[in-house]
């Protein structure tokens, strides 16, 4: 967060490999494709580019070798945060008993694709 406003939505970083990325560009995040909830059922992110690439997959074009993160804004109303020895990991999630009025975009915005 940047400013003094505390419904402000942070930035976050979101590793993935291209043909997701494209997806999520295209329809945004979809929780019902998520498979690893560590932390628990959510949308993973984290404020930490480094740690975003951990997660990103390589792929080749015109050879040369790339990886893209998705850059979003998060809700800081529905944002769990945990703190591992790897970084800073932001878990989005409702609780129970908003989840069946909440969509994936009440929780987390992605707004840009970026290519490393």
């Amino acid at each position: 967060m940047s400013g003094t406003n505390t419904n402000e939505w942070p930035v976050s970083y979101h590793g993935t490999g291209k043909h997701n990325a494209l997806s999520i560009a295209a329809e945004g995040f979809k929780l019902s494709k998520g498979v690893n909830f560590v932390h628990g059922k959510g949308i993973y992110s984290t404020p930490e580019l480094e740690v975003a690439k951990l997660y990103a997959k390589e792929f080749q074009y015109e050879n040369e070798i790339y990886i893209c993160l998705i850059q979003n804004r998060v809700n800081p109303k529905y944002l769990q945060v945990f703190q591992t020895e790897v970084g800073t990991y932001w878990l989005s999630t409702a609780p129970p008993s908003d989840q069946s009025d909440l969509l994936e975009t009440d929780l987390i915005r992605p707004y840009a694709l970026c290519i490393f």
